[in-house]
């Protein structure tokens, strides 16, 4: 049973990231892709309810306000252009190059290593995925991106802060 849950989370994964790169919303294939994770993982949904209440609680009281301030942060960033303009300053260098695909991955160099240095900032990494929206859409629409691509720009550029050491994302938090 437990490598058909395993194929489960790895069918669901695909499943989510497929769909939504093919038009489906996000939180549509999420909850699809969780269904998969369910049908396939064999647990009752009020005993696997009840295990991850009891077990997720206490990271919610201390997780939720980060949250919270980090989306508001976000948003305010998002609605003011600061965060399109900090988006324009930082892909600047690579704004006349010559060859294309030298400027097409300086900016995305230069998006990720601006990622970086907001997760190291002091906010959880999940919490600045507003402002990371907004600077996406500013980095696509100055390559000529199709902003389908965006959710993998954000995921790729959101696992590389995860794994920092000293880094205040939730999996350093919750792991020790």
């Amino acid at each position: 049973m437990t490598a058909i849950s395993v194929i489960g989370i790895v069918i669901a994964l695909i499943f989510c990231n497929y769909s939504v790169y093919r038009g489906l919303g996000l939180a549509l294939a999420a909850v699809f892709s969780c269904f998969i994770i369910w049908i396939t993982g064999g647990v009752s949904i009020s005993a696997g309810w009840d295990s991850a209440i009891t077990e997720l609680e206490p990271y919610l009281g201390a997780m939720i306000p980060i949250y919270i301030f980090g989306g508001i942060l976000g948003l305010f960033y998002a609605k003011s252009g600061a965060a399109a303009s900090l988006s324009l300053a930082c892909f600047r260098p690579f704004k006349n190059a010559k060859n294309p695909k030298v400027k097409m991955l300086g900016t995305i160099f230069m998006f990720f290593i601006m990622r970086v240095l907001l997760t190291l900032s002091g906010i959880d990494n999940m919490a600045l995925i507003v402002t990371t929206v907004a600077m996406v859409a500013v980095m696509c629409e100055e390559l000529d991106i199709p902003r389908k691509y965006a959710n993998c720009l954000l995921m790729i550029s959101g696992t590389i802060p995860t794994f920092m050491p000293g880094a205040p994302t939730m999996m350093n938090v919750i792991l020790p």
